[in-house]
């Protein structure tokens, strides 16, 4: 399900979360669930696909809910 969801966004608007894999702050399951909110904020803004700015809220969101998580476990 996963490789489908990635297949319908085209590469040049994959960047924000290529460069956040690449720089290391976002593991592999981290980009799981950016991928997944995304995706629905891409639905929520009525758009077919998510782009680069759906893909950097996601990626923002998800690092200020593991800035403030107070439970020890990680987020990203």
């Amino acid at each position: 399900m996963l490789q489908r969801s990635v297949a319908r966004i085209r590469s040049a608007d994959l960047a924000p979360l290529r460069d956040a894999r690449a720089a290391g702050t976002v593991s592999a399951r981290g980009a799981t669930h950016i991928l997944r909110l995304a995706w629905s904020l891409a639905d929520l803004a009525d758009r077919g696909h998510p782009g680069p700015n759906e893909l950097t809220e996601a990626i923002t969101m998800l690092d200020l809910a593991a800035t403030n998580n107070t439970d020890g476990t990680e987020h990203r």
